[in-house]
């Protein structure tokens, strides 16, 4: 037979059980808060991280067009100084050949 002991115990076991469930409860609601945030955050990471990479893919490109024009210029640069050289030596012939006065101001106004 149940004695009114027995019935006490079972009755302080249940309130036990149910305050021990509601703390249990509380520690899973914060825990699914916490884990609502980080996975914000995370989004707001990744959000971040795909800007910065857009940032980077546009001035990889500008690098690169940048890098093939300083390359043409420098190709420019060099087809002159060697165009200027060679004009410098066919006046050169040319003075050597026939000196002239006009010959010498044209090749003093080249150098």
């Amino acid at each position: 037979m149940i004695e009114k002991a027995d019935i006490a115990y079972l009755i302080y076991s249940l309130e036990e059980s149910q305050q021990q469930n509601a703390r249990w409860k509380e520690a899973v609601n914060g825990l699914m808060m916490a884990d609502t945030d980080v996975q914000r955050d995370l989004a707001e990471a990744q959000q971040t991280i795909a800007r910065q990479q857009a940032e980077l893919d546009e001035y990889q490109g500008q690098m690169k067009i940048l890098t093939e024009w300083a390359n043409a210029v420098e190709m420019n640069v060099s087809d002159l100084i060697s165009e200027r050289n060679d004009l410098q030596e066919a006046l050169e012939k040319i003075k050597s050949a026939a000196p002239n006065p006009f010959y010498r101001m044209a090749s003093d106004a080249l150098k």
